[in-house]
């Protein structure tokens, strides 16, 4: 009896360290359990949110024998160094709709120079036009990327987005389009899969149509403005950016485009086209509507060139190719005419 008395003083007596010893323990334990629960939180956090999917049903007068569709390309370089082949494939397949390449004219820190060789590109753009359904603009703005942080700014693309739409506001007044496209130049636009399994179920106003991006809490970090973009914080307010349709193209209801287009006070263009595209509409009553909750079967690719992501979803169509190979490009090219498949894109 003694002894187990003795026994349990020295327990409860024991040296220092072994309650070091017990606290190390613990720690390590919670330490181990830290990354595990972050990621779960993380997880969380990356489901799917609420947001509105609202449809508009309004219909829309058009004549069968208007254009139905209006293409546009801001090209973010110059007319010497364009890129041809997204013309040299979509030219066959308008049928019924119209593209326009839109191209800068100004340079300098204030845009107060006119570009090199800008009579020589007009002249040969007008050539080009003769035997071609494409047309070219040659618009106000810059060429080369997006200023960063810069409240009085304007990005090139943004620009030319802008002006694009201002132009088709007026030029389509009388007869108007169905549906405006803003393409890419370094992206296929397959009209062949929009007019067949995108536009029969689509709304005919109120519409902007694309590959959504909706951002979320403790992500897309890219879109802060607070810690990144100061100057646009203090210009709009605005913690981070909100969602809109991804660059690779999108695609407005006539309406949509018109109103952009014809507003007597223009939007900022302070940044990356895509992203401020997407807050012009924000604050309207315009459904952001994303091509999969549309059409589940039909998909726009935004890295066409990552073929591990596309052999996924083997029976999908493919609307838009964004960022192709030079292997893809060739591939489609030999489609023969009909094909809508987007077996083109499986090519290394």
């Amino acid at each position: 009896m003694v002894r187990s008395s003795q026994m349990k003083l020295a327990f409860l007596l024991r040296p220092a360290y072994y309650h070091h010893r017990l606290t190390i323990v613990i720690l390590l334990v919670l330490f181990a359990l830290y990354f595990p629960i972050r990621s779960l939180m993380q997880q969380k956090d990356r489901e799917p949110l609420p947001y509105y999917t609202r449809r508009t049903s309004c219909p829309v007068s058009h004549d069968e024998d208007d254009v139905d569709i209006v293409i546009y390309i801001p090209s973010c370089i110059p007319w010497t160094q364009r890129r041809r082949q997204v013309l040299r494939k979509m030219r066959s397949e308008l049928q019924g709709a119209h593209l326009y390449f839109i191209f800068g004219t100004r340079q300098g820190k204030s845009l107060e120079q006119e570009v090199d060789g800008l009579q020589a590109a007009r002249t040969e753009a007008s050539f080009e036009e003769i035997d071609s359904p494409v047309r070219y603009l040659f618009t106000e703005c810059r060429d080369y990327g997006d200023e960063f942080d810069n409240p009085n700014g304007t990005s090139a693309t943004t620009c030319k987005v802008y002006e694009a739409l201002r132009y088709i506001a007026h030029a389509y007044a009388d007869r108007p389009p169905r549906f405006v496209w803003r393409g890419a130049d370094d992206s296929y636009l397959d009209l062949g899969v929009f007019r067949q399994h995108v536009m029969p179920g689509l709304q005919t106003c109120r519409l902007f149509l694309g590959g959504l991006r909706f951002p979320l809490p403790n992500t897309h970090e890219d879109l802060s403005l607070f810690d990144r973009q100061p100057n646009l914080y203090a210009l709009y307010g605005l913690k981070k950016f909100g969602k809109y349709m991804q660059g690779m193209g999108f695609c407005m209801s006539w309406d949509v485009a018109r109103f952009i287009g014809s507003s007597s006070i223009p939007p900022r263009q302070t940044w990356c086209e895509d992203v401020m595209v997407g807050q012009w509409l924000l604050f309207y009553d315009v459904d952001f509507v994303d091509i999969q909750s549309a059409t589940p079967n039909v998909r726009m690719w935004e890295n066409a060139w990552d073929i591990n992501d596309i052999k996924q979803h083997p029976d999908a169509l493919a609307l838009v190719a964004h960022k192709m190979t030079t292997g893809q490009w060739l591939a489609l090219a030999r489609r023969p005419a009909g094909d809508i498949s987007a077996s083109y894109l499986l090519v290394q």
